[in-house]
């Protein structure tokens, strides 16, 4: 079936079934037609994305319903660590809800006048998962290649030019074809999607690629 009798069933948007798959939770069928990829979804993806959508609503990472997919004998020791953190984010909740609720919208003056007044109870507490840990996935390709795949020296001048050519089309294209493209969709919640890349993101890119063999 196509997404958009997937999305009917499931009761998902185009992007959230996107999203799933392009994190690795489950694998369509997919055939290519003029250069174009189409995905066919079975029905044994329909109750994968049934599923997968059941745990991400009681709040299991992305991570860790990848990590249950692949080793279902891991599924106690991860559940046991949801648990706990769950329980965490509980009492770091319930002590940011205390204090917002004595906050008085009536005499609040401002963004500084908030940060103040929250200050306190928010430098204890640990900062998103996503904040810690972005995931841009362009970049992160990148970085990956140029750790493993170090220097090649003595290039001639045509393949240095041809290289330059390839780092400005291939930051272009991760950002114009990613960031303006309505069929993806922007990271959500603790793993960021990685779809998403800026201006500078894309100058990142650029020269990751073009000094990959200068040094």
């Amino acid at each position: 079936m196509k997404i958009k009798e997937a999305c009917l069933r499931t009761n998902l948007t185009k992007k959230t079934i996107r999203f799933y798959e392009a994190e690795g939770l489950f694998t369509s069928d997919k055939t290519y037609l003029n250069g174009k990829e189409y995905h066919d979804y079975t029905e044994e993806n329909i109750q994968q994305l049934l599923r997968i959508a059941t745990l991400r609503r009681a709040r299991f990472t992305v991570d860790e319903i990848r990590r249950m997919t692949a080793q279902p004998e891991e599924t106690v020791e991860i559940f046991r660590g949801y648990r706990q953190r769950l329980l965490e984010e509980k009492r770091n909740l319930d002590e940011i809800v205390k204090v917002a609720m004595e906050i008085d919208e009536e005499t609040l003056c401002g963004s500084d006048d908030l940060i103040s007044q929250m200050e306190t109870v928010a430098s204890a507490m640990p900062l998103p998962v996503v904040d810690i840990h972005p995931h841009f996935r362009y970049l992160d390709a990148l970085e990956e290649t140029f750790t493993v795949r170090r220097k090649r020296p003595n290039l001639t001048q045509t393949e240095k030019k041809q290289r330059d050519i390839a780092a400005i089309n291939a930051a272009m294209y991760a950002g114009f074809s990613v960031q303006n493209n309505p069929g993806n969709n922007a990271a959500t919640g603790g793993r960021g999607g990685g779809f998403d890349i800026s201006n500078a993101q894309k100058i990142a890119a650029y020269n990751m690629l073009k000094t990959f063999d200068d040094d």
